[in-house]
């Protein structure tokens, strides 16, 4: 349509020349190539655009069409590509030229689409950038997944391992204490000692505790009010469960003292206990457990041991 278009302008042009003398001037006149082919497959006109193209691609004007087409077609597909049976995309240099072929290749037609050329393979890298982010991206989730999984499932490990030794260490210190009497009783009350955020009674839970505590011989003292929100009632439950415990295996203490100031702004929890006071402080889960569930909280943790063992812990209340 664009070579029609310009051939009529061009034999607008040249109205006042004989008509074969307006056509080939129209033709010759065209950006787009054209050649036209007689029965014996030899070229009879090609207009200077073709020709000067032909020239560029090594390819002679005298050879019979079916060569041409021949040529054209390998040229493409070592630098090019093919649209159809009878369209092919040559580039040469800087430039892309779509020839086409008539079916009766009586004719021969090209057109210049660089332009057009760039836009796609612009295109199509962009596609294939986008395909390439979208696989990175897949990929990274599938990693931010697993990282939760793993993450997720060393917490509910964590969880059993500190629960479960917290019970030896109180059924240790029980038959220690040769009260072997009081075993059911002390198995019940250790299954009870399971901490959720929806616990419905607040006291409860440290009464539990504190019997369970007297069963081996060690004194619990709470002074204070636990806060009403569930989360931080949690937190703090399993810092006193925690600290007692560690207080007893390691310090071997008998007497617990819990210190609980409610501000404005956040909790004071002070844990103080009669146990041996360690010649160095050292993490291990327990103490560990208990600075990664205060950095959920922004809380802080600091552990005195002049004259008494005490870990004091700071709690935002407004989580």
């Amino acid at each position: 349509m664009r070579a029609l278009l310009s051939l009529f302008e061009n034999i607008e042009s040249v109205k006042k020349y004989p008509g074969r003398l307006a056509i080939k001037s129209a033709l010759d006149g065209l950006n787009d190539g054209i050649a036209f082919v007689n029965s014996y497959g030899k070229i009879t006109y090609i207009n200077n655009s073709l020709d000067r193209i032909f020239l560029s691609l090594e390819i002679s004007s005298y050879t019979k069409v079916q060569n041409i087409e021949k040529t054209l077609i390998q040229k493409a597909k070592e630098n090019g590509r093919l649209v159809s049976d009878n369209t092919f995309i040559v580039n040469v240099k800087d430039k892309s030229y779509k020839f086409t072929f008539s079916n009766t290749h009586s004719q021969i037609s090209c057109t210049d689409v660089t332009i057009e050329e760039k836009l796609l393979k612009q295109s199509e890298q962009n596609k294939l950038s986008l395909e390439k982010a979208n696989i990175e991206l897949n990929a990274n989730l599938d990693k931010i997944d697993q990282i939760q999984r793993e993450q997720e499932l060393l917490s509910i490990k964590g969880h059993i391992h500190d629960n479960l030794a917290q019970q030896l260490s109180i059924l240790h210190m029980f038959i220690l204490n040769d009260k072997s009497n009081n075993l059911v009783e002390l198995k019940q009350m250790l299954s009870n000692l399971e901490i959720t955020e929806s616990e419905d009674a607040c006291e409860d839970y440290l009464m539990r505790l504190t019997k369970v505590l007297k069963m081996i011989g060690v004194e619990l003292v709470v002074k204070g009010e636990v806060p009403t929100q569930d989360k931080i009632r949690a937190l703090i439950y399993k810092i006193i469960k925690e600290t007692s415990t560690n207080a007893i295996r390691h310090g071997k203490a008998t007497k617990i003292d819990v210190e609980i100031v409610n501000n404005k702004n956040n909790v004071e929890v002070n844990i103080s206990n009669n146990g041996m006071i360690p010649e160095s402080i050292v993490y291990g889960n327990g103490l560990n457990n208990i600075q990664a569930e205060l950095g959920k909280f922004g809380g802080k943790m600091n552990i005195q041991t002049k004259n008494i063992f005490t870990i004091k812990i700071l709690i935002k209340n407004n989580v």
